[in-house]
């Protein structure tokens, strides 16, 4: 696991990433099967933070990001962490926690719901208390996905994947 880690942080970089999944979209929106105005990317861990990264793209209308690590202390090329770039989210990002989570204490995640609230950006956060920490999404990520799609309804058909409840909506 810590090559994988070691990997993705070092051998990413943001820029990289948001021209891949802008590549993806702009391929997918050329297929008469897709809705070219309703694009969403969930993803867990670093991809978790990922999403987050490319809930900013204009055409990202929902984002569920699972367990982003790292959103407030790094980016994927170094330099200012992530969460600087809350401001620029476009659409409704949705994310997910472990209470306990040693990659992502509880204390980043109040940092991310303020940068959330003080950009005035739709979003909820979900604190799992019952599912303490990273691995609580090996058994019930595809209930908690099901259930954040139909919440989600009309807002999205197409999604990318990448590998106490607050709501908020200006």
């Amino acid at each position: 696991m810590e090559v994988g880690r070691k990997y993705a942080w070092s051998q990413n970089t943001a820029s990289q990433l948001l021209s891949d999944i802008q590549a993806a979209i702009n391929y997918l929106t050329t297929l008469p099967e897709v809705n070219p105005e309703k694009f969403g990317c969930i993803s867990f861990c670093f991809g978790g933070h990922v999403a987050y990264l490319v809930a900013r793209l204009p055409d990202i209308q929902v984002t569920p990001s699972f367990y982003g690590a790292r959103i407030t202390t790094s980016t994927p090329e170094g330099g200012e962490p992530t969460i600087t770039r809350t401001k620029d989210i476009q659409g409704t990002l949705y994310t997910s926690f472990g209470i306990e989570d040693a990659s992502i204490p509880q204390t980043e995640v109040d940092q991310i719901v303020g940068q959330l609230g003080k950009y005035n950006i739709s979003h909820r956060v979900f604190r799992y208390d019952r599912y303490l920490n990273m691995g609580f999404s090996v058994s019930v990520v595809p209930v908690i996905i099901l259930k954040r799609l139909r919440m989600l309804g009309s807002k999205c058909n197409n999604f990318l994947v990448n590998s106490s409840d607050n709501l908020h909506r200006p």
